[in-house]
């Protein structure tokens, strides 16, 4: 663009400088023709005084580069300057115009030897009786034409240099500013399953580049992030599938080593019973994990009253309760826009483990309550054995067991805690959880 704006305005001063000299010179004619035509008209000069006139004005010019020439009514020559019949013969000439003061018409004639004029030629009325003579005017431009040339020799010359330089640092700039997308792809290149660790040093980047490094480098972090948590997902999956599935393995084979009686099948069955529906409780969870975190489709919220959603999980967990020598309280009221289903589920999870770990006479309370910023927070919490703190930053991730002891008794797959998160993520929520060992839990759910 730069060049072509280079060589559009070399071309219009070219133009412009021409139509310059063009006018210079037609003003010249013009000028020649006003002195000798005035010369006829006005003082009603003789022959001899109008050749003395043009000796005067070519004269004194060495090299000549003006030509005069003056014919009377049968068209023969009256004067000329000196070498003019060779050069510029009358036949040369365009038909004379009648002349009239400021009205002059001038064109360009190329002589004989090739030499280019700007000329002219009128026709001069004057005297009682009236006399006619022509002038015929021409003006050597061979060094305008001289000066155009080496105007435009030298914009030539000009514009090549532009080209060559603008060529050669379009090319340096080039492949400086392509420098870092070579590096970007190398990175890109190298990146696979088994190498999710490099990144780009943007210290010697240009400014305008760096934010695509950096997002770069972020999209790298959240990848390695995601494929190790997958890695880890898949290996707990095979652990949790490895260990009802061993189970349930080694229970037939028991069976069939030899013949039973209808009560030890019946026994079989019931164990096996329980592993299925401990795998289908894993499966059902899994599920509902992938599609929390995989699910475009928003989620269906209505206004709900907290307390008698809560006190409908609380029902249904009144006999496990009752069993367990658990109390369980709920207090304050609230409302909040939530998805009645994913809402009940998540105070169920977090209640199934305050009952789990809570032992007898101790007691799990739901509290609701006003959080911050007019939003409302759940708080569930319980008087039950607590968490110690080296496992409070884990406690939300997907098969993570504080309590082995539990988990080697089947109770808990280590999903619950995952779920609630999850179902808070959806919420556009947050979920806290705070505890103590001896002193108890306390999990608390704020929805805006």
């Amino acid at each position: 663009m730069s060049l072509l704006l280079l060589a559009t305005t070399t071309g219009l001063l070219y133009s412009t400088l021409g139509t310059t000299l063009d006018w210079a010179q037609d003003q010249f004619v013009a000028e020649r023709i006003e002195i000798i035509a005035s010369m006829f008209t006005d003082n009603n000069a003789s022959s001899e005084e109008v050749i003395g006139e043009i000796i005067r004005e070519t004269g004194a010019r060495s090299p000549a580069r003006l030509y005069i020439r003056v014919l009377d009514d049968n068209g023969h020559v009256v004067a000329e300057s000196s070498g003019m019949g060779n050069l510029l013969p009358t036949t040369l000439f365009p038909k004379p115009i009648v002349w009239k003061s400021g009205a002059v018409e001038s064109i360009d004639l190329t002589s004989s030897s090739g030499t280019p004029f700007r000329a002219a030629a009128v026709v001069v009325a004057h005297g009682m009786p009236a006399h006619a003579h022509t002038l015929q005017v021409g003006v050597d431009g061979a060094e305008e034409g001289a000066l155009l040339n080496s105007y435009r020799s030298h914009a030539l010359i000009v514009v090549f240099i532009s080209l060559v330089l603008f060529t050669a640092s379009t090319w340096f700039i080039t492949r400086r500013g392509l420098r870092p997308i070579a590096a970007l792809s190398g990175i890109a290149s190298q990146v696979g399953p088994n190498c999710m660790h490099p990144r780009l040093d943007v210290s010697a980047w240009p400014a305008e580049l760096t934010g695509l490094a950096r997002s770069f480098d972020l999209m790298l972090d959240r990848l390695d992030e995601n494929f190790q948590s997958l890695q880890q997902f898949s290996a707990d999956i095979a652990h949790e599938l490895r260990t009802p599935l061993s189970i349930l393995r080694g229970e037939a084979e028991v069976a069939l080593a030899q013949t039973r009686t209808t009560e030890e099948y019946r026994e079989l069955l019931a164990a096996a019973l329980e592993e299925y529906q401990r795998l289908s409780s894993l499966v059902d969870s899994l599920l509902f994990l992938a599609r929390a975190e995989h699910d475009s489709k928003p989620i269906t919220k209505a206004k709900l009253d907290a307390r008698s959603e809560a006190l409908a999980v609380c029902a249904f967990y009144e006999a496990l309760a009752m069993e367990r020598g658990v109390a369980v309280e709920v207090s304050g009221n609230g409302e909040l826009y939530a998805e009645s289903i994913l809402l009940r589920r998540a105070l169920s999870n977090l209640l199934s483990n305050s009952l789990s770990h809570t032992p007898a006479n101790g007691i799990v309370r739901i509290t609701i309550q006003y959080g911050n910023e007019s939003g409302i927070d759940i708080v569930v919490s319980d008087s039950g054995s607590g968490i110690a703190k080296e496992h409070l930053p884990k406690i939300l991730n997907r098969f993570y067991r504080a309590d082995t002891a539990r988990a080697r008794n089947g109770e808990g797959i280590g999903l619950g805690l995952a779920i609630v998160k999850s179902i808070m993520t959806l919420h556009s929520g947050a979920i806290a959880v705070r505890s103590a060992p001896g002193k108890g839990t306390t999990v608390v759910l704020s929805f805006p």
